[in-house]
């Protein structure tokens, strides 16, 4: 691609990049949070703390050699934790669905785009290119990068990830279990006050 075509489409593509990016680094910032709790924990209960997911470096500024639009730098993230940072883009999708559902439901007497496949009509709205305009930019974010796939994948194959994906199946299913039983006494509860309710009638 020549540096004016790359230009252009920097330009073009240049919101999608931003929200793209901007889902990296706030996955990673939520994951910061998180290690900064369990490490408060680990250090009440005199255990060592771990290393602080960080954002390191935030970067718009298109890269033609690379081909590279913008990119987010992180540190310290466990295998799992890069996996969700390096797939963060597709909470776009998410981002997509409920942005439809508001329209549809909320505000759809503003925008007409959503209304034609239900009443076959069209109408043409000038919020309607800004609404399609919007859809394009969330859907060209939610693609994760030849980068992000390749980052992700490497996580994947590792040995760290599969003992953490171990370490979390036995806990998630060791709660569905404590879950499980507590439903059990909960709807064994109502069972009995129930019967009891129907011995007192009698």
């Amino acid at each position: 691609m020549s540096k004016i075509k790359f230009f252009i489409h920097s330009i073009l593509f240049l919101p999608a990049t931003i929200i793209h990016e901007l889902l990296h680094a706030f996955i990673a910032i939520i994951f910061m949070f998180f290690d900064i709790i369990i490490n408060m924990i680990r250090a009440a209960i005199h255990i060592k703390t771990k290393p602080i997911v960080k954002v390191v470096g935030f970067n718009l500024i298109p890269n033609h050699e690379t081909g590279n639009l913008g990119s987010v730098t992180y540190m310290n993230a466990s295998p799992t934790q890069s996996i969700l940072i390096n797939l963060a883009p597709l909470l776009s999708l998410l981002i997509m669905i409920f942005t439809a559902i508001y329209l549809q439901y909320v505000s759809i007497e503003y925008v007409n785009i959503l209304n034609f496949s239900i009443h076959n009509t069209y109408e043409y709205k000038h919020q309607d290119l800004i609404v399609f305009f919007i859809f394009i930019q969330l859907f060209i974010a939610s693609k994760p990068s030849k980068t992000d796939i390749k980052n992700a994948f490497r996580e994947v194959i590792s040995l760290n990830f599969i003992v953490e994906l171990i370490l979390y199946s036995v806990i998630i299913y060791g709660y569905l279990l404590y879950l499980d039983g507590e439903l059990i006494n909960f709807f064994n509860g109502i069972g009995m006050t129930f019967v009891d309710k129907i011995r007192t009638l009698q």
